[in-house]
């Protein structure tokens, strides 16, 4: 689509939404990684392309792909050839062009949603020009002139169809199993810095809801602390401290990576020894991308607006919520019909962005009344929407007569659940992994 539209109202041209730079980031990026293409298959089909080389070049990725032949700048010459195409994309030198203007195919995924996105408006707008020469000429019905607006928008790609034949799904799980099985250490999540939650859910995944939960003072941001510092080395974080300031939440990653007690950061009370520590400490976590947002009075949709900014602009991997009950409700009268609508929300989003959400909960009252303190998944406020939209719940509990804090798996959608048992120093934040129950492993 390599037009310029005209501007009815004022006469001005305008060239239609595009990024060339990311049509060549794609393209680039499946040259240089070939599985790349299947992290945006589900995204992009030739035709999203703005300039028409570009949609020619990514249909004859998508053919030899299918026929499982390498994609380079051979093989995808000769296809060109074939259709008699080659030089109308700019020949070999262009397709050279591609590959030395893409460093990494790292960020392929972003790049594709641009693509997207730019398509989409570029849809947008005529089905909208359409729409109004129609509603000016008024010749048809309202209700009919929207429907067909509905049906433009569908073949559009202005509303996402992501219904698939099964063989697709099919093809992309035997492919993850194929390279899992070939590369023993390939492992499927994110990795938590704690051995055991590791072995026993895989790790942290995208497109999915995890709620943590427990008693007052049990350690659950503290735990957030933790899976802080090894998830920030894989992607970026994004945390909602609805609980507490950035600041404090700054001061107990610090406690926890420089071993310095929190009271004494707190005080300024150091010794000459706990300067450079704190100082390396600083330094080393100003690196990280890690982002705090303790903004109060959020409503859920303030949250997920702002989920959708990070991710487009830093690409981040990580959602953290501290805590769930903390974000503005608009009915009062029912709190737990809310938590749960919120969490639906979190759960839609982390599957739409492929994202993990991390979701602090707190429990209800009635737990107090019981004997034995040890949490059920039945004790979350809101509790009967938050397990069904959770891919995982952890539950924490201080068992007084063994010193120790266990992460009871309460819930555990692809797996085992199980007791992991921690070591937790409450003066720095700390968390050690000492063993685990997995009765169901």
């Amino acid at each position: 689509m390599d037009t310029v539209s005209n501007n009815a109202a004022n006469g001005v041209l305008r060239v239609p939404p595009q990024s060339l730079e990311a049509e060549i980031a794609v393209l680039g990026g499946v040259l240089l990684e070939n599985t790349s293409i299947l992290k945006i298959l589900n995204i992009l089909k030739p035709g999203d392309f703005y300039r028409h080389g570009h949609n020619k070049i990514f249909s004859d990725m998508t053919n030899l792909f299918e026929q499982r032949e390498p994609i380079d700048i051979l093989t995808l010459s000769n296809l060109l050839k074939k259709s008699k195409q080659l030089d109308n994309i700019g020949g070999l030198v262009y397709l050279s062009t591609l590959v030395e203007q893409t460093p990494t195919a790292a960020n392929i995924e972003y790049y594709a949603k641009i693509v997207k996105e730019k398509s989409v408006a570029r849809n947008t707008i005529v089905s909208c020009l359409e729409t109004v020469n129609e509603l000016y000429l008024g010749q048809k019905d309202v209700s009919e002139i929207l429907n067909s607006l509905m049906a433009k928008g569908l073949n559009a790609g202005i509303y996402e169809e992501s219904t698939v034949h099964i063989r697709d799904s099919i093809k992309n799980e035997v492919k993850r199993i194929e390279q899992k099985f070939g590369n023993k250490s390939l492992f499927v999540g994110m990795r938590t810095g704690f051995q055991n939650i590791d072995i026993l859910l895989g790790g942290v995944q995208t497109k999915t809801l995890m709620v943590i939960a427990g008693r007052p003072s049990t350690g659950k941001t503290a735990l957030l602390v933790n899976l802080v510092e090894e998830l920030s080395l894989q992607g970026g974080v994004l945390i909602f401290s609805a609980d507490q300031t950035k600041e404090e939440f700054s001061r107990r990653i610090l406690s926890r990576g420089s071993r310095i007690n929190n009271i004494a950061l707190r005080d300024g009370a150091l010794t000459k020894k706990d300067w450079p520590l704190l100082i390396d400490t600083a330094d080393e976590y100003s690196k990280r991308p890690i982002y705090i947002n303790d903004s109060g009075g959020l409503f859920i949709d303030d949250v997920i607006n702002t989920i959708h900014r990070y991710k487009h602009k830093y690409d981040i991997k990580t959602v953290m919520i501290d805590y769930v009950q903390m974000i503005n409700r608009l009915r009062k009268e029912t709190e737990n019909s809310e938590v749960g609508e919120m969490a639906n929300k979190l759960k839609n989003v982390s599957r739409e962005l492929d994202i993990s959400v991390i979701m602090l909960s707190q429990l209800n009252r009635e737990l107090e009344k019981r004997d034995k303190k040890q949490p059920r998944s039945s004790d979350l406020r809101g509790s009967g929407i938050i397990e069904q939209a959770a891919h995982v719940i952890i539950m924490l509990y201080w068992n007084e007569e063994k010193e120790r804090l266990e992460l009871i798996v309460t819930k555990h959608k692809d797996g085992p659940t199980g007791i992991i048992y921690v070591d937790f120093d409450k003066t720095t934040y700390n968390m050690t992994d000492i063993g685990g129950s997995f009765p169901g492993r």
